[in-house]
């Protein structure tokens, strides 16, 4: 019987330790040659992180972990009350209101750095997940909560979610501190329109803001902002039929009065401005920021991970305004 030798190469391969392949030894050159090649291809394919997850219509794959919380009540006891605020995030939403009536509202999350989620646009702030509780014997309920990304957990592991307390409560008693859950992307199922968050505005030096944008409904992550002067398409709107050959012309017949068409809903913030969208930049998580401003109002064009884009017409309207401008145009949820 002929015994053939073998050749062993060994990759490492961070989710499953040392991948050995085994190869014949064979006198032929060339195609031993071959051989490795293909078995380097098996070993780096083995070794690629893998990539992020798209976004989900409906619902995404499920991830299996823990859910810690933060920004309790005091000494985990809810009779004392709820801090009225939650602290601001490394998303850079700013502080926000610890009620069921704000916007995104107290069911906020944080996620570690390498979380599969945190290689999305934005690090996955603004994206919506759905956590439920798998352990029946120690959750209150194993009815799934619907939380925002709002924030990072740089002590957390990388399937381990940071839940707002008041939000870890509706999953656990708060005394538990950690519970076992499994979580997914959803949509983010936000009423009402876009609202535009300011932080920052210079005036000088040719302009400079930034801003976030909340209550961002579908695919909460954004991929792109444009910007552009609304008032460049007012003016060529303006210009037309002010000439002076415009004024002299004797006026028409006037035309017979046709019967009037059923008034229809106005389509809310979604201008058609003709100019160049100019990007703005994503400096850190939700956060966008423009310099060299043109002219006010300003109109925001805004695109998801889903491709959707939106128009935010004429919604920026005063150079050095800080606060929340709301619109009444939003994503499908």
């Amino acid at each position: 019987m002929r015994t053939t030798a073998l050749i062993a190469i060994h990759r490492t391969s961070p989710s499953s330790g040392t991948l050995l392949v085994l190869l014949p030894r064979i006198r032929h050159t060339k195609m031993a040659i071959a051989l490795l090649l293909l078995a380097s291809l098996v070993a780096a394919a083995a070794q690629a992180p893998a990539p992020a997850p798209a976004p989900a219509a409906a619902g995404g794959r499920y991830y299996r972990g823990s859910a810690t919380l933060t920004n309790g009540p005091k000494g985990n006891d809810v009779s004392a009350g709820w801090p009225a605020a939650i602290p601001a995030g490394a998303c850079g939403y700013g502080p926000l209101v610890n009620a069921a009536t704000a916007k995104p509202g107290y069911k906020v999350v944080g996620l570690d750095p390498a979380s599969p989620f945190a290689k999305r646009a934005m690090g996955g702030c603004g994206m919506c997940l759905e956590v439920t509780c798998n352990d029946s014997e120690m959750c209150d309920s194993t009815a799934p909560i619907v939380a925002q990304v709002v924030d990072r957990c740089a002590e957390c592991a990388p399937l381990q979610v940071n839940l707002n307390a008041r939000a870890f409560a509706e999953l656990a008693p708060l005394d538990l501190g950690n519970v076992a859950v499994q979580y997914r992307e959803v949509p983010c199922p936000f009423a009402g329109g876009i609202v535009v968050s300011v932080d920052a505005y210079r005036i000088t030096g040719g302009g400079w803001v930034r801003l976030t944008l909340k209550n961002v409904a579908g695919a909460g992550d954004i991929t792109s902002v444009g910007f552009q002067s609304a008032a460049r398409v007012r003016r060529r709107r303006r210009r037309r039929g002010t000439g002076r050959a415009a004024r002299a012309a004797p006026a028409a017949p006037a035309a017979p009065t046709a019967p009037a068409a059923p008034p229809t809903a106005p389509r809310a913030q979604a201008g058609t401005p003709t100019g160049v969208w100019r990007p703005m930049k994503n400096t850190f998580g939700a956060a966008w920021e423009a310099s060299m401003l043109p002219a006010l109002p300003l109109s925001l064009n805004v695109t998801n991970a889903r491709g959707e884009s939106v128009v935010l017409s004429s919604v920026i309207t005063k150079a050095g305004a800080l606060g929340e401008f709301p619109t009444t145009a939003n994503f499908k949820a």
